[in-house]
């Protein structure tokens, strides 16, 4: 069992390490996603200003060119918060599916992290089984001795 668990124990290192690895490419995803909504929350509050700004001035009178450029701004500043949006959905999914495969690292390293305790667990049963005969024996060999040595 002693080479079996050795080979457990070099598993248990490189299952360690992709764990590792799993939890950094999942906390790189996470945060990519948090710049990703401060960023959008940016383009927002951006949007906002923008849209007050133009209803302060069209209350003084506008042109037509102006309110055909407000609006062309306004289509393309929308169509780059919609383009954020679907990205930032596709790095929660992403990030979703890295989650799921830090998870599933994770418990294939407590899987065997709980073998290997079986494992040792078991040899220490072994090893108390193998003292107790042996200390019954030895009272044994005593107890022989006592009747041979007594009148």
């Amino acid at each position: 069992m002693a080479g079996n668990d050795r080979t457990l124990q070099r598993l248990l290192k490189l299952r360690k390490d992709e764990e590792q690895q799993a939890l950094k490419i999942w906390q790189d995803a996470l945060a990519q996603i948090a710049r990703f909504e401060e960023q959008l929350q940016t383009l927002n509050t951006y949007r906002t200003q923008y849209v007050s700004e133009f209803a302060e001035k069209g209350t003084a009178g506008m042109g037509a060119s102006a309110l055909i450029s407000f609006h062309n701004f306004l289509d393309k500043m929308d169509a780059v918060i919609e383009r954020q949006l679907n990205d930032l959905r596709g790095l929660k999914e992403r990030a979703q599916s890295l989650e799921n495969a830090y998870l599933t690292r994770q418990k294939e390293r407590k899987i065997i992290e709980t073998l290997l305790e079986k494992h040792r667990l078991a040899a220490l049963k072994k090893e108390r089984k193998a003292e107790a005969k042996l200390n019954d024996e030895f009272a044994m060999v005593a107890l022989q001795r006592r009747r041979h040595s007594s009148p």
